[in-house]
Parts: structure tokens; C-alpha cells; sequence
């Protein structure tokens, strides 16, 4: 089988190579731009270095007398052991953040570390009542719950409710003092 130049990244043959247009230079390499559909590319100088890497590669194995199906067996090799690792570090980091958050949550409320993923999530366990002083306190005056993760408020129906309040003593659409406002601007 004859030398086919491939895709350094994805060893794909799905490749563009162009001219740049915006070179004030007669033809030479340096005005060459390669494309990949993985998204490589590589310019003048770099294409011409790959392509003989690649050529002296394909000879040397040639010389050697290994064949197409080992050698893409061997692509194939390399590219699963890349995919493996890959797939490891996204384990070790996703592990990494949520040993974080659970440490962040347990020290936040020092709760049960059973069931950090659902005080993280805002499920409410059960409905505790602390005094209105309390840092966990839910911000709406007259909730004295526990607040959500993330929140100043113990649920969505206080969230508005004081939001109603200060739009109600801001004086609301209703009002005078409301129109008047929006006359003079």
C-alpha cells in the first residue's frame, strides 16, 4: 500500500491542506495551511516536518516488513491507552470535587456525611427551627427554618414572599409615590 500523509492528532485522512491567500510570497511552503476535521492544524514549515516524520516512518516499517494491519493495530493501541487515561483523569478530578464539596458541606452544618449530597442538593432533611438570630436562619422574618445550601432562603415561597414585602413597602404599581417616580423619569 502506498504512503497516505495523515492527521497527527486523529490519524485521519479527512484533512484540507490550503494556500494563504494573505502572503505576499511566491509559492513556497511557508504559505501552506493545514485543517483537520479534529481540529489540528499545522502551518507551512510544520506540514512539510510532519510529512517527512511520517514518510520516514512508513519506510522504516515498510524496511521491516510490517504490515497495514499492524500498524493500525498499533494507532489503535496507542489511542485506547490515550482514551483510558484520559477517562482516569476525569475519574481523579470528579472524585477530587466531590470530596471537596462533601468536606465544604459537613463543615458548613456539620451534618450527617451520609447524607451530604442532599443537604449539598437543598433537599431538606426535616424541617428544623432555629431562633431568628441563627446564621442558618432563613432570611423571610417570619420563617424561623433552616436555610438552603446556596440560599438565604428555606424554599421558593419565601424567596417571594419577601420579595413581595419590599416591593409592597418600595410602593408597588399601585401606589402614588410608585407613579410618581415613573413621571419623572
Amino acid at each position: 500500500m502506498a504512503f497516505k500523509f495523515q492527521c497527527p492528532k486523529c490519524q485521519g485522512m479527512d484533512y484540507n491542506i490550503a494556500r494563504d491567500r494573505k502572503s505576499f510570497a511566491p509559492t513556497r511552503s511557508f504559505e501552506l495551511i493545514f485543517s483537520c476535521r479534529c481540529g489540528k492544524q499545522l502551518f507551512g514549515e510544520q506540514i512539510e516536518g510532519e510529512y517527512d516524520r511520517q514518510l520516514k516512518e512508513y519506510e522504516a516499517t515498510m524496511a521491516r516488513g510490517v504490515t497495514d494491519e499492524e500498524r493500525v493495530e498499533r494507532v489503535r493501541a496507542e489511542r485506547e491507552r490515550k482514551e483510558s487515561l484520559r477517562r482516569a483523569m476525569l475519574y481523579q478530578r470528579h472524585h477530587r470535587e466531590e470530596r471537596l464539596r462533601r468536606e465544604q458541606v459537613i463543615e458548613r452544618g456539620g451534618e450527617d456525611p451520609n447524607n451530604w449530597r442532599e443537604v449539598e442538593a437543598g433537599v431538606q432533611v426535616e424541617d428544623e427551627w432555629l431562633p431568628s438570630e441563627h446564621p442558618e436562619c432563613c432570611a423571610w422574618d417570619p420563617c424561623n427554618k433552616r436555610r438552603r445550601a446556596n440560599s438565604k432562603y428555606c424554599s421558593r415561597n419565601c424567596s417571594n414572599k419577601n420579595a413581595r414585602a419590599r416591593h409592597k413597602a418600595r410602593g408597588g404599581k399601585g401606589d402614588d409615590k410608585g407613579d410618581a417616580d415613573v413621571a419623572k423619569s
